[in-house]
């Protein structure tokens, strides 16, 4: 039984912290690496700038013409009066309640990608204050929304996913 406690006290004794400073320990490790008193100035610069001082860079592989090439012919007819007649029906509407208003004809799988593909292009591309969060987007997707809007003359029971 001493024997276990010497080993308990023994772990304990090497298991303690450093008392010196995470700074200390950096100087330690790599003292060009080590963090200065201008260093952390320029940290503290920088976080006190308000958002909007900051310049917004998009991706240097991403073409923004290509991303859009595949929508710009189903897009052409879309307006911004079609836009703001859509908002009341889609904006701040969860799932349920945008299936129940499709279900009742007062809007459409296509028109809802129509107003999803205006309104990324309106406020994610083509402005800018633009956060440019979009990399990617389905080539497909406008056939798909038709294609669904097909499926949804068929009047059998939809699962709650459709």
């Amino acid at each position: 039984m001493r024997q276990f406690f010497f080993i308990c006290v023994a772990i304990f004794l090497f298991s303690c912290k450093n008392p010196k400073s995470e700074k200390e320990n950096l100087k330690e490790i790599s003292p060009e690496n080590s963090i200065s008193s201008n260093d952390s100035a320029d940290v503290d610069a920088i976080a006190m700038k308000d958002f909007r001082e900051f310049k917004v860079l998009d991706s240097k592989y991403i073409n923004v013409e290509d991303l859009w090439a595949p929508f710009n012919a189903d897009l052409e007819d879309f307006t911004e009066d079609q836009y703001n007649s859509l908002k009341s029906l889609v904006l701040e509407r969860d799932i349920p309640t945008l299936q129940k208003e499709i279900r009742e004809g007062q809007l459409s799988y296509e028109n809802l990608v129509k107003f999803y593909l205006y309104r990324i292009r309106k406020f994610d591309r083509e402005n800018d204050m633009s956060l440019n969060s979009v990399i990617a987007l389905n080539p497909n997707i406008i056939s798909e929304a038709r294609q669904k809007d097909r499926e949804l003359l068929n009047r059998k029971l939809k699962p709650p996913i459709f």
